[in-house]
């Protein structure tokens, strides 16, 4: 499962500290509606460099709870960046980060709440301080007794900051909820919340049937279930079959709601299957009414629609969105992360018999990012096949196959013995033999050096792990799915003790903090503690990632995402550098 790039990093950007002075200068600090704010951020003393193109990306709450997102470019004067943010009528707090292709300025994040003339804070005034102020709960509370959302991030920091005790006090703060508590849209999104991270399902479940039934037009329905999708997954639970279908149900009356928006992708992603079509379709077309430059929704009219003219424009149109600097940073993209948008784009394409489109979209990705996977190259190759390039497609299926995809080594063996002399050289010969032109050819860059101490205080160096294959895990304890595919990993350290394998895990945590998970926990990597400046290097923009680094210290793959397989995709990978 690959979990939207933004939502990782949120979540560990919001315990950074939330100003550095000088850094930022704000117009205002108690915005009102109407106002605009000018923010200045000086690029002398902040993290980006002149040549940079620095954005404010801002989460703007609205009293109904609902999340809207601006993003604008910052425009330089006077040696610094300055940007003019309107307030807008429905604003209750703003959270003000700035980006520069896809590296956040953690440290001068600024969240503002959004007062009336007398100086009163609107309804989810503290909703973006949660995680930052750990009083914004109780301040919440207190100028709004019955916003029982305010409680979600409050119960995600003590789950995972207070794992012992945490639990408990969730539980009695649940219960004192739902004792007096009006059972407003509020009441059943912390039902839903309590329960999801308590990892009591069915009870969450039934407050999301219950949000659904009850509240149909609240914005809490999409958050609810999102957070709850998110804890099944951590755990590796299902969402209830009932539930599941009174979703669907909620989507086929609501195609313009934020859930539906929130969940299209887990439609047009993969193969799509029939019974979903109609509403994928009437899906896109409700927002694409409302919000004509939204790329998911272009691809998804592209992957259902009938006619094959409006498909390849629905097509041309996602393609030229998904690059677009302003909607990447809107969607929280980078390069690396693209690739799976704009991978069905080409897949599509394929399917309408445009091939050479699609070689388009993926020479784009190829001259951006060299995190691709096997998938491109199975894609790849088909594209060129479709085009009668034989040796090029050949080329990419078996990159594909050496990056471990079973498919593409079956689609080489049946173009070679299709297309090449069966009475020439095996297929295994002119597989090696395009395997190591391939290796030759292609600029591998070498991995970053470190020199570090793991959670036993010994000494670890990339330089002194030379020879061997290098296998890296950048972590940290509140991800999900980090935590999902430590057991298949743990696997892999078991498969490869007698090869000369070494597998290293970058936390971000420190060292307090990783003792008493693994103590519970176990991870058989070697650990090391508060690895953020190793990540920076790495250029790690979201969690986990895998770097795999072959013996002459090179960087030869990168995966991002976890799962419950991902020992599986690790596997041919090392494999083949220890040929």
């Amino acid at each position: 499962m690959k979990l939207k790039l933004y939502f990782l990093l949120g979540l560990v950007a919001s315990w950074a500290p939330t100003s550095v002075a000088q850094v930022v200068s704000l117009s205002t600090t108690e915005p009102q509606r109407g106002d605009v704010i000018r923010i200045t951020f000086s690029l002398q003393e902040g993290t980006f460099s002149l040549a940079d193109p620095v954005y404010i990306y801002c989460p703007i709450r609205e009293e109904s709870g609902r999340q809207q997102i601006e993003v604008q470019r910052m425009q330089r004067e006077e040696g610094k960046l300055v940007a003019d943010l309107p307030v807008s009528e429905k604003a209750s707090s703003i959270r003000i980060a700035f980006v520069s292709d896809g590296d956040w300025d953690y440290d001068n994040t600024q969240t503002l709440q959004v007062v009336d003339a007398e100086g009163k804070l609107y309804r989810n005034g503290y909703l973006e301080s949660v995680y930052s102020d750990e009083g914004a709960y109780t301040k919440e509370l207190a100028a709004y007794p019955d916003n029982y959302a305010i409680y979600k991030g409050r119960w995600q920091i003590l789950a995972a900051s207070q794992p012992e005790e945490g639990p408990e006090i969730i539980s009695e703060e649940w219960a004192l909820i739902e004792e007096g508590g009006t059972r407003n849209a509020e009441y059943y999104h912390a039902k839903v919340t309590s329960h999801a991270t308590l990892g009591e399902f069915e009870k969450a479940g039934e407050g999301m049937a219950e949000l659904l039934d009850k509240f149909p037009a609240s914005p809490w329905i999409t958050d609810a279930y999102s957070y709850l999708g998110y804890m099944l997954f951590s755990k590796q639970a299902s969402m209830n079959p009932k539930l599941n279908e009174q979703v669907r149900d909620y989507l086929r009356a609501h195609p313009g709601s934020d859930l539906a928006k929130e969940r299209i992708g887990g439609y047009v992603f993969g193969t799509v299957q029939d019974e979903y079509k109609d509403l994928i379709a009437s899906i896109a077309e409700a927002w694409l009414e409302k919000e004509p430059d939204l790329p998911l929704m272009h691809l998804a009219a592209a992957r259902v629609g009938e006619d094959r003219a409006e498909r390849l424009d629905h097509l041309s149109q996602a393609s030229n969105l998904f690059i677009n600097q302003d909607q990447m940073v809107y969607d929280g993209n980078t390069w690396g992360y693209l690739v799976y948008h704009m991978l069905p784009v080409a897949q599509t394409y394929l399917e309408l018999g445009a091939p050479s489109e699609a070689l388009g979209i993926l020479a784009v990705l190829e001259g951006n990012t060299d995190k691709l996977e096997s998938d491109f190259f199975e894609t790849k190759g088909a594209a060129w096949e479709a085009l009668f390039q034989y040796d090029k497609a050949m080329g990419d299926y078996l990159k594909a196959a050496d990056l471990g995809s079973e498919t593409s080594l079956e689609l080489a063996k049946k173009l070679y013995t299709t297309h090449y002399d069966p009475t020439g050289e095996s297929f295994e010969a002119y597989q090696a033999k395009t395997l190591a032109a391939q290796m030759k050819a292609n600029e591998v860059p070498m991995a970053a050096d470190f020199s570090v101490t793991d959670l036993e205080g010994n000494a670890v160096a990339l330089s002194a792990l030379r020879g061997k294959v290098v296998v890296l895990n950048f972590w940290f304890i509140g991800c999900a799915p980090c935590r999902v595919e430590m057991p298949g990993l743990n696997e892999l350290v078991a498969d490869y003790a007698e090869e000369e394998v070494a597998f290293v895990a970058f936390a971000l945590d420190g060292q307090e903090s990783l003792e008493k998970f693994l103590a519970k926990k176990a991870f058989d990597y070697t650990i090391i503690p508060d690895a953020d400046g190793i990540a920076t290097e790495y250029g790690v923009q979201a969690y986990p990632t895998h770097v795999v680094i072959d013996k002459e210290g090179r960087i030869q793959s990168t995966l991002t995402g976890g799962s419950e397989t991902r020992h599986e995709d690790l596997k041919p990978l090392i494999d083949r550098l220890l040929r």
